[in-house]
């Protein structure tokens, strides 16, 4: 995964966006594959683990359709709800850590330069 990321920084942009439609329509198309994606926010939380690592979990909509947004480390700022955001990652149909499974997942790296996430006007 480390490899499909830093191919993403040197390549950034070189995807088309998505919107989650497009995203869903052909999820099996890009499983596993660095997609960029532009939504709308409905939550943006950042968490702390058991571990006490910070991480971010920010779910976006499109009608009754939702992704995740997941990174690890601090969202500053944490976009609101009903922001427009656009996020570069690896999205995931399911995704699977420890005994918890999460599906239509992207992951993102925020210490990649450029950010691959971005607050939009």
């Amino acid at each position: 995964m480390a490899a499909i990321l830093a191919l993403a920084v040197l390549t950034l942009g070189h995807w088309p966006t998505l919107d989650i439609k497009g995203l869903l329509a052909d999820a099996k198309a890009h499983d596993k594959k660095v997609v960029t994606l532009r939504a709308e926010v409905k939550v943006a939380e950042n968490r702390v683990s058991r571990a006490g690592k910070p991480y971010f979990v920010v779910t976006v909509q499109q009608a009754a359709l939702t992704v995740d947004l997941f990174g690890y480390g601090k969202l500053e700022p944490l976009p609101k709800p009903k922001a427009k955001v656009q996020a570069t990652g690896v999205f995931w149909i399911e995704r699977k850590v420890g005994t918890r499974v999460f599906k239509n997942e992207i992951v993102i790296r925020l210490m990649d330069k450029p950010s691959p996430f971005k607050i939009l006007p």
